[in-house]
């Protein structure tokens, strides 16, 4: 009789522990379909742009800072990447971007936690610290709870911090 109470706490216990972790993990899912300020540092840049992504793969930055780049803007749709500087504008595949371009990582990134490719390493009740990885490059990324929107991604040589986060309109 021991033993059998002692099985049905040791599964009552088990099955309690595993619906906590499900329910804390299931309500921070990084969000994709959103608009924001977006700070982009590496050790040899720093950009401000504006920020909006769909999940359905349409990503738009306008650069605000440095002068020298204000107005350039990355937009990426149905497979194409168009870069636009003065308004001169030059249309092409976003592989054929140099993975040192912060557009190129950020862009990557968002195709790993589109395609369910992240993992999620630690939360709690304000963020959840997800990773991904490719080849060349890992990702960290801090996604705000419980709104889902992503705070921050850290990679080797990029930091993209995004603010005044709003849903994708």
């Amino acid at each position: 009789m021991k033993r059998l109470i002692s099985l049905i706490c040791a599964i009552f216990l088990f099955s309690a522990l595993f619906m906590c972790s499900c329910k804390k993990t299931d309500a921070c899912q990084p969000v994709t379909d959103f608009s924001a300020q977006l700070s982009v540092s590496s050790n040899d840049i720093s950009v401000k742009a504006d920020f909006s992504s769909a999940r359905q793969g349409v990503m738009n930055i306008t650069v605000t800072e440095p002068d020298t780049l204000c107005g350039s803007s990355y937009s990426y749709k149905d497979g194409e990447l168009t870069y636009s500087l003065g308004g001169l504008s030059r249309t092409g595949s976003v592989d054929a971007l140099p993975d040192s371009a912060f557009f190129s990582r950020l862009y990557r990134c968002f195709s790993l936690i589109n395609a369910g490719e992240i993992t999620l390493c630690e939360s709690t009740d304000n963020q959840s610290v997800f990773t991904a990885e490719e080849e060349n490059c890992q990702y960290k990324i801090f996604v705000n709870r419980p709104s889902g929107f992503i705070d921050k991604i850290q990679t080797d040589d990029f930091t993209f911090e995004f603010t005044n986060v709003s849903p994708y309109a």
